[in-house]
């Protein structure tokens, strides 16, 4: 094992003892936080999420949930095609320009934006948004709830 992996595995193990070990309501033992790592290692789950790709392939692999058909798919892919929208998101700029021509108005005040940032500031949710690592780590954590995210609107 590499200084890298041994260090990204340390890490993970540290955190994910950390809730066991301060003894929180409803947190799962040491010894079942032990079991799963060490399930995990011998599946090869670590090596995978751990790997030169992140973890991508492994994931890529994983079944998909989406609620649609097949034949929702295509036919919503045709409609992409024939409006130009695929060309325009495969586009060399990933689709940068025409996902800013195509924004939705925001229904935020800019008061509100500004009270979201303060508070996104003052919680470290900025500073780990902006980090080197674009919020993987902070996103990732036990911490993070589940918030709605609107990748693009019509």
């Amino acid at each position: 094992m590499n200084r890298f992996t041994l260090a990204t595995v340390s890490i993970a193990a540290l955190c994910a003892f950390g809730g066991a070990i301060a003894g929180e309501a409803g947190e799962r033992s040491r010894a079942d936080v032990v079991a799963e790592m060490h399930a995990a290692r011998a599946s090869g789950l670590t090596d995978a999420l751990h790997s030169e790709d992140s973890g991508s392939f492994h994931l890529s692999r994983q079944t998909a949930t989406a609620g649609l058909t097949r034949a929702e798919v295509l036919a919503q892919l045709a409609a992409a095609r024939a409006s130009g929208e695929f060309a325009e998101l495969h586009s060399e700029d990933s689709g940068s320009d025409y996902l800013t021509r195509h924004a939705a108005p925001s229904t935020l005040t800019r008061a509100q934006v500004r009270a979201e940032m303060l508070a996104a500031r003052a919680s470290g949710e900025l500073q780990a948004m902006t980090s080197e690592d674009s919020g993987s780590a902070y996103l990732a954590s036990a911490q993070v709830t589940q918030r709605p995210v609107v990748l693009a609107a019509r």
